[in-house]
């Protein structure tokens, strides 16, 4: 009995799966990478890799001629970079019928374009504001005429965004008429790039109707990527609706039935006679599955008809190549994400102005073979184990039927 009993455990312990170690024919796909020259690289990828790699790209190698495992990093597209000068306040003026300050940037041949407030007040509000801007803080040039609003809890405009200039200082008047003056704590100045400076790939996408729902007053529209991995920077939300304010949540799905939250923000569009303001875009700035889907909450007012436009684009591979061949490897459902050292530093790396590397077409890897997947293997664990329990049982049941009587 007590051999029986040993040789039950040595089955238990000996039937959980092994892998081999990791080897280019566990790959379904691969294609050749060309470089021209040593140092780091872009490697771009696109929507038949997306496609029949794994999520979030975890089964994606790269070797050398050798067949030596190179790093890599999947990076987003970089953005050109904004820049922050710290003005001075000077000329804090307070009158009856306006408030006033200047800020001084110190030199003159900075390119600005964003003026943010601090603004105390926790009262609702709307004020006319005018921006100039000069050299000498004599005489002044118009920059922009605007407005300042702020509705409890938390729906504010206190950044004022014009064509990039470069005087030294911006006076900011603000018409208080028959209001109470705003009291303007602090301020920042930038240099924001224009959105279209930073991303203009429109990733083609499949809108299916919106669907209006009565009670819990959202319309809902879902868009499909046509693959997952995609690197969404933001959606635009477009409709010729005038006047409205509607708060909106983005979601992401693989197979349009278990959505998780990426994002929340609104959008709205203001026109009456002297004033005009809109916003339709959501930043998301995240790799997403192949589904989205923008929920519009309504309340009492009625539907928008919105169309969206997504825009993002395939991620691109960081990595540092000497002249020669390689080879990117995909299509392995067994592959974990590998981690690399370049992990920890990728982000410090300038990637704009870097070569940047189309590989070529898709290859079937001769060699591959394929494997049991991890849940595959788990079922057959488990009734390797059960069928081991049943014959073991059977020859102890066995054993001790046939063992005589005393």
């Amino acid at each position: 009995m007590k051999r029986l009993f040993c040789s039950f455990l040595l089955i238990l312990i000996t039937a959980a799966p092994a892998y081999a170690s990791i080897q280019s024919g566990q790959w379904k796909y691969y294609r050749e990478v060309r470089s021209s020259k040593e140092g780091f690289v872009l490697i771009s990828t696109d929507k038949d890799l997306l496609e029949k790699a794994q999520k979030e790209l975890s089964d994606l190698r790269l070797t050398d001629d050798e067949g030596r495992e190179i790093p890599y990093q999947a990076v987003r597209q970089e953005s050109p970079r904004e820049y922050s000068y710290p003005p001075l306040l000077i000329d804090v003026v307070t009158r009856d019928n306006s408030s006033s300050l200047t800020l001084d940037l110190s030199k003159t041949g900075i390119l600005h374009n964003e003026i943010s407030l601090d603004i105390e007040n926790n009262e609702d509000y709307l004020r006319d504001v005018t921006v100039e801007g000069s050299n000498d803080n004599s005489s002044w040039s118009l920059i922009k005429k605007d407005k300042l609003f702020y509705v409890p809890p938390d729906f504010k405009k206190s950044k004022l965004s014009y064509t990039p200039v470069s005087f030294r200082y911006l006076r900011l008047t603000v018409d208080c008429s028959g209001k109470k003056p705003l009291r303007i704590t602090g301020a920042g100045v930038k240099y924001v790039p224009p959105l279209n400076n930073i991303i203009t790939k429109t990733i083609p996408v499949n809108q299916q109707p919106p669907r209006n729902d009565l009670k819990t007053k959202t319309t809902e529209i879902i868009i499909d990527l046509g693959t997952k991995g995609y690197q969404v920077d933001h959606i635009d939300l477009k409709t010729d609706s005038p006047n409205f304010y509607r708060r909106v949540e983005i979601y992401e799905s693989d197979d349009a039935k278990e959505w998780s939250l990426l994002t929340s923000d609104r959008i709205y569009a203001y026109q009456w006679p002297g004033y005009q303001a809109s916003s339709d875009s959501i930043s998301v700035h995240l790799n997403t599955g192949r589904y989205l889907k923008a929920v519009i909450n309504n309340q009492d007012s009625p539907p928008l008809d919105v169309r969206a436009e997504v825009y993002g684009e395939a991620p691109e591979l960081l990595a540092s190549l000497t002249a020669g061949n390689y080879k990117l490897w995909y299509g392995n459902p067994l592959a974990g994400r590998p981690r690399y050292d370049l992990d920890q530093f990728s982000g410090m790396i300038d990637k704009i102005g870097l070569e940047n590397i189309s590989p070529g077409p898709e290859q079937v890897n001769p060699e591959y073979k394929e494997k049991i997947s991890p849940e595959n293997s788990k079922h057959l664990v488990n009734a390797t184990v059960i069928i081991a329990a049943l014959v073991i049982g059977f020859i102890i049941l066995k054993s001790l039927k046939s063992k005589p009587t005393q």
